[in-house]
């Protein structure tokens, strides 16, 4: 379903009337010589323009080919081209930080296929700052958008099994040992924030942030997914799970997702296996189609085999709601899908 403009239009050149004659003639040679040979499926392409609901356009947005397993980012004038492309329908998934994430479709039929793809705002948001900090575990200050201290945001640092609140100067505190994290911050009238945090052996971290006022809750569904997480990230084991952060991602400066599955896992990752968005089974990704570059959080799941692992996996994918997703967990470490992985989008 679209819920966003999604303007679709196929274009074709006429040929004067001499080269249609000529064309005409040299396709009759070609049957009248070779009648057994099936002519070759016409191509095209697909280009377009990304731009936002004032018309102006998108740079770096990623669109993504999906029939043909292909990813390109708009230019400065917000455009983007998938050429030698044959006749048929195609599906395009469009995506950019700050902006609603838009699908469509489009066809191409002897001729290049014109698109024009408007992307709506996601709820302004400020980035969070992390700083190192002298005293170990977690801190952290958080405000509005107008910089005023919030108190009582319900902190929950999930996986270190710790859910606090801020006091009356914004300000919270944790104890956490060293690890990867994905911090949620909750309070009533503001947008739900995660935030990902590595807290190293030496030294602590500190986290400013500045939530969203929003006047609707927000959504339910993405808190029972948040649940789901804390349930999976409680029942895993360092044998069969890592967790990715987005300071891991930019540490290592890899652009494909399937060499941080791989170097977590240590299997073979394909590049078709489903990636739930946001916690979400019901709604997935084929893992070639992501970049690492927009994640905020990224938790790698797997079996080594039979035995004790094995069935703890299994738990955890029929606790951590998972389990709606292809793939085998148990299955041999050479089979597509051995791996599960799951994402949370940067904000």
């Amino acid at each position: 379903m679209i819920d966003h403009q999604f303007m679709i239009a196929s274009s074709q050149r006429q040929m004067p009337t001499v080269l249609r004659y000529i064309a005409a003639m040299i396709c009759c040679t070609l049957v009248a010589s070779a009648t057994t040979h099936a002519q070759p499926a016409a191509s095209g392409a697909i280009r377009g323009i990304v731009v936002d609901d004032s018309g102006k356009p998108i740079e770096g947005a990623e669109v993504m080919l999906m029939q043909r397993r292909l990813r390109a980012r708009t230019t400065s004038d917000g455009s983007f081209l998938f050429d030698r492309t044959e006749n048929g329908k195609y599906t395009l998934e469009v995506r950019h930080i700050g902006y609603r994430p838009i699908t469509g479709k489009t066809t191409v039929k002897d001729g290049p296929a014109e698109v024009r793809i408007s992307m709506t705002r996601a709820p302004f948001s400020l980035p969070s700052v992390i700083t190192v900090a002298s005293r170990g575990g977690l801190s952290g200050v958080i405000a509005d958008t107008g910089y005023r201290p919030l108190p009582g945001v319900k902190v929950s640092i999930q996986g270190a099994r710790v859910l606090t609140e801020t006091d009356s100067a914004g300000a919270f505190y944790a104890a956490v040992a060293p690890g990867r994290y994905l911090v949620v911050l909750r309070r009533s009238g503001f947008a739900r924030q995660i935030i990902s945090v590595n807290v190293p052996k030496d030294t602590g971290r500190q986290i400013a942030a500045w939530m969203v006022p929003e006047k609707k809750d927000s959504d339910p569904r993405q808190g029972a997914m948040l649940f789901d997480q804390l349930m999976r990230i409680n029942a895993a084991t360092a044998a069969t799970s890592r967790f990715v952060t987005r300071e891991d991602v930019e540490r290592l400066g890899t652009t494909d997702l399937r060499q941080l599955g791989a170097s977590a896992s240590g299997q073979q990752v394909s590049p078709d296996c489903p990636v739930a968005e946001n916690g979400d089974p019901k709604r997935t990704l084929p893992l070639w189609a992501i970049a690492p570059k927009d994640l905020e959080f990224l938790e790698v799941y797997w079996s080594n085999g039979g035995g004790t692992a094995a069935r703890a996996q299994s738990k955890l994918a029929n606790v951590g709601g998972l389990q709606g997703m292809t793939g085998n967990l148990s299955a041999a470490p050479a089979q597509p899908c051995a791996v599960r992985m799951v994402i949370w989008w940067r904000k």
